[in-house]
């Protein structure tokens, strides 16, 4: 759907509590979520000083969501509806991720 010059696509919020989140954990959780089935993982925003991260997700429905996120051992406190907003010319990952077109590689990071 496109308003107001904006591209705007339902996708699914993942709330985690993550004492002791840590960059070498978040890739290694990340890169086994990016290969669950039922799901389009497009990405976290972590917060470690709050102890906190949230996932992106592309899915039919909540309970794909977690199920997905059960399968890698990542506890979720909540799975809430959203949107993804990006601008007009911008294409949403959401939709790409959903068909299978997009496969984003975790990138390691250098010592």
């Amino acid at each position: 759907m496109t308003a107001l010059g904006l591209n705007v696509e339902p996708i699914w919020l993942s709330e985690h509590y993550w004492p002791g989140v840590d960059a070498e954990l978040v890739l290694a959780q990340s890169g086994r979520l990016s290969r669950v089935g039922r799901v389009a993982w497009m990405g976290s925003v972590v917060v470690p000083g709050q102890q906190s991260a949230f996932g992106l997700f592309g899915a039919s429905a909540a309970d794909d969501v977690r199920r997905s996120l059960a399968l890698v051992g990542v506890p979720t406190e909540q799975i809430s509806a959203g949107w993804h907003l990006s601008g007009a010319r911008s294409v949403c990952p959401c939709q790409e991720a959903l068909s299978g077109s997009v496969r984003v590689p975790i990138k390691q990071q250098e010592e």
